[in-house]
């Protein structure tokens, strides 16, 4: 995999003299990891700060602001790739790998018909590879039949698309299934550009919503990237501080979803959503986002109306959903072998 993780090793392996071969399955070579794969205008959470790989920063004079696009990052990727001379051979799908009896090599088998072989391998091809496109009780057929239309989130990447789903908050007919930094981002963008929208949001737990803004002298990332290095139970108990209690922005906004929802039980190495330009805040408290709990499957009508489940039957007229399910990762590796060279780096 040739994204950030496998940029960032074989940028270090290369400085230490250390020779590698990135393999990589995108042809075109301006195309780093699942940047491209998202929706158009993607900008990225965290600062640019924390964006740095190994022996090469921002420049601050190409890239002054402090926050910066996924088209920003694969332009930065591209460069790292240059500035180490890393080789990376694309079009190369791998299909497995596995160890060549007891003389200590893996071999690396390919879609065509190539292997390599080699004493140590290491998997990165990122855990956002793939996008999930329906939920885990077949709600996208039931929608289908209904003949309400269906986008992927990583399918607005044309002025169409955004068109379609701009339309559909207007006329308040707009749902959004699921709620992370993707739907967050969406929802952002429809509302600064449209502040008269209304996006119905169905969720079947409530992440914490925290601002992006400035908590004294540290913005969220900030405090997040320190937090993180703290064991499990620290790093709980100070989300859910911040949650809860401390930041009354995050307060108010999970008190905007049903009571009933669980609340996410544990971080887990999960992100919380990122509120990026406080409009979901103001959404949330104006009515402009209106939170739900999961959909009625059984109430789907083909005149494009829906139910939730916290609403007693009341239908609401619906003719787009946008898919905020996320990505899974994909890997043809699920565990490593360190002892014997085998490696996995980027899964988080």
């Amino acid at each position: 995999g040739g994204g950030p993780s496998g940029l960032a090793l074989a940028g270090s392996l290369q400085r230490r003299g250390i020779s590698h071969l990135i393999l990589e399955q995108q042809t075109e070579k301006t195309s780093f990891g699942s940047w491209n794969r998202h929706f158009s205008g993607l900008e990225i959470t965290t600062q640019k700060k924390w964006c740095n790989l190994p022996g090469f920063a921002w420049d601050n004079n190409d890239h002054p602001r402090e926050y910066i696009t996924a088209n920003d990052y694969e332009r930065y990727l591209y460069q790292y790739a240059k500035r180490f001379n890393i080789c990376i051979e694309r079009g190369i799908t791998v299909e497995k790998v596995r160890k060549r009896g007891t003389s200590g090599s893996w071999v690396v088998e390919c879609s065509n018909k190539v292997t390599y072989e080699a004493s140590f391998v290491v998997l990165a091809t990122g855990k956002n590879r793939i996008a999930i496109r329906d939920t885990s009780d077949g709600l996208v057929q039931k929608l289908t039949k209904a003949k309400i239309n269906v986008f992927h989130s990583s399918d607005l990447k044309n002025q169409s698309s955004w068109e379609h789903v701009t339309r559909a908050a207007k006329e308040k007919k707009l749902c959004m299934v699921g709620f992370g930094n993707s739907a967050s981002d969406i929802s952002s963008t429809i509302l600064q550009n449209h502040p008269d929208s209304t996006i119905h949001v169905s969720v079947r737990t409530v992440p914490p919503i925290f601002p992006r803004a400035r908590l004294g002298f540290l913005r969220v990332d900030t405090i997040g990237s320190y937090v993180r290095v703290l064991p499990t139970p620290i790093q709980e108990t100070v989300v859910r501080l911040l949650w809860h209690m401390l930041l009354p922005v995050a307060v108010q906004c999970d008190r905007a979803f049903p009571s009933h929802l669980p609340r996410w039980s544990n971080i887990k190495g999960r992100v919380p959503v990122i509120d990026k330009y406080n409009l979901i805040a103001k959404g949330l408290a104006s009515g402009a986002i209106v939170p739900h709990g999961p959909i009625q499957q059984q109430t789907l009508m083909k005149d494009g109306t829906m139910a939730f489940e916290e609403n007693s039957g009341k239908q609401f007229p619906i003719d787009t959903v946008i898919l905020a399910t996320g990505y899974k990762s994909d890997r043809i590796i699920t565990r490593e072998d360190r002892y014997n060279g085998l490696y996995c780096c980027g899964f988080g």
